[in-house]
């Protein structure tokens, strides 16, 4: 009798153990979580097309090309405030090829288009730079104050110089950069003029001239 006794405790513990080994198991495992997905329907707004460089540049050609130049004229007319000289910067791009936004970003950046600027204060050399595209006396030193002050000399010289520094490194940024030399200033340089090219970009594409043509 107490070996069957014996026998019936040793199997109910078993089972005790069986079952209490059963329950850590479950409990190691990680409550199942019912994930619900929620469908968000996201309205993606497409940007117009934004105009740069070279794009700008074709669509500048195009209004010369069918005698509408004016227009780009009054457009640019807006930042220099003097036809006569609006004329004469779009002429000198035509001339050496330059992007009309890049030849008015520097002058933009050099004088702020005051044909009468004058500056030297920062050059070791006791140098001055003069006139629209603010030419250096040394680098331009076979020409006298007053002919490099000339507005029409000066768009010459200045935007040949930079089409020199193009034809030389290959790129505007870099031509830009190097305008003036390879002075400490040559980076700062260069993102000035770059700002206001960016400047310049943002009013083109928003004066709807673009679009005109198509």
């Amino acid at each position: 009798m107490n070996f069957v006794k014996h026998n019936l405790l040793s199997m109910l513990l078993i089972v005790f153990l069986v079952f209490v080994l059963f329950r850590v198991e479950q409990l190691k495992k990680p409550p199942e979580i019912e994930v619900i997905y929620e469908t968000e329907v996201i309205e993606v707004k497409i940007a117009p097309d934004v105009l740069y460089r070279e794009e700008i540049t074709v669509v500048i050609e195009k209004y010369r090309d069918v005698g509408q130049l004016d227009k780009i004229v009054h457009f640019y007319n807006g930042f220099v405030n003097n036809m006569e000289l609006t004329y004469l910067i779009l002429g000198a791009s035509h001339l050496y090829k330059i992007p009309p936004n890049v030849l008015f970003a520097l002058i933009f950046a050099e004088s702020n288009f005051k044909e009468g600027a004058v500056n030297g204060d920062g050059n070791k050399d006791g140098s001055a730079d003069y006139g629209l595209l603010q030419l250096n006396s040394r680098v331009f030193k076979g020409y006298t104050k007053d002919q490099l002050m000339d507005r029409h000399l000066n768009l010459i010289l200045g935007s040949k110089h930079l089409r020199q520094r193009y034809d030389q490194y290959g790129t505007f940024d870099e031509a830009i950069m190097y305008y003036n030399g390879f002075s400490q200033g040559a980076v700062k340089h260069q993102a000035r003029v770059l700002s206001k090219e960016r400047e310049l970009d943002r009013a083109f594409n928003m004066s709807g001239l673009a679009s005109a043509l198509e």
